[in-house]
C-alpha cells in the first residue's frame, strides 16, 4: 500500500493544526484559529475527521466572520505589528479566547484554559468547547 494522501493525514490531526496549516487554508494563524474554534464551540484538539457536516459548516462560517472582523479592526497588534500608517490594529481588544487564560468565558462564565498544541498556546473554554 502507498502512503496515505495528504488530505487523509490532515483529517487525523487536531482541527486547530489543520486550520493553521498554510497548505490547507492560507492566512489562518494561531490567533484566528483560536478565535474561530471558540466561536464554533469546537475543542482545538478534536480530530478534523470527527467534525460532522454541521460543525464543519459552522467552523467555516466562524472563520469567515473572524477574518472579516480582523480586517475591520485592522489586525492584531499584540507585539510589534503596525499598518502602513504606523497605527496599531484593534483585534486584541475583541478576543474571546486568545490570551484570556483564567478569565471568564463571555458565553458561559467558565474560566478559559490554555494548553500547548503544535508548540503554540491554545486557548479554549472547557465548557463551551467540551469536545
Amino acid at each position: 500500500m502507498g502512503r496515505p494522501s495528504q488530505a487523509s493525514a490532515a483529517r487525523r490531526r487536531p482541527v486547530k493544526l489543520v486550520l493553521m496549516d498554510q497548505e490547507n487554508i492560507a492566512g489562518v494563524g494561531n490567533i484566528y484559529a483560536n478565535e474561530s474554534l471558540w466561536c464554533a464551540k469546537v475543542h482545538p484538539q478534536t480530530r478534523a475527521s470527527y467534525l460532522n457536516r454541521s460543525q464543519a459548516i459552522e467552523l467555516f462560517a466562524c472563520l469567515e466572520k473572524i477574518l472579516k472582523q480582523a480586517i475591520k479592526w485592522q489586525g492584531a497588534s499584540e507585539n510589534n505589528y503596525r499598518d502602513a500608517f504606523g497605527q496599531k490594529g484593534e483585534v486584541q481588544e475583541h478576543f474571546q479566547a486568545y490570551e484570556r487564560e483564567g478569565e471568564p468565558c463571555a458565553r458561559c462564565g467558565t474560566l478559559i484554559k490554555k494548553l500547548m498544541l503544535g508548540g503554540r498556546g491554545t486557548y479554549f473554554c472547557p465548557h463551551c468547547q467540551a469536545g
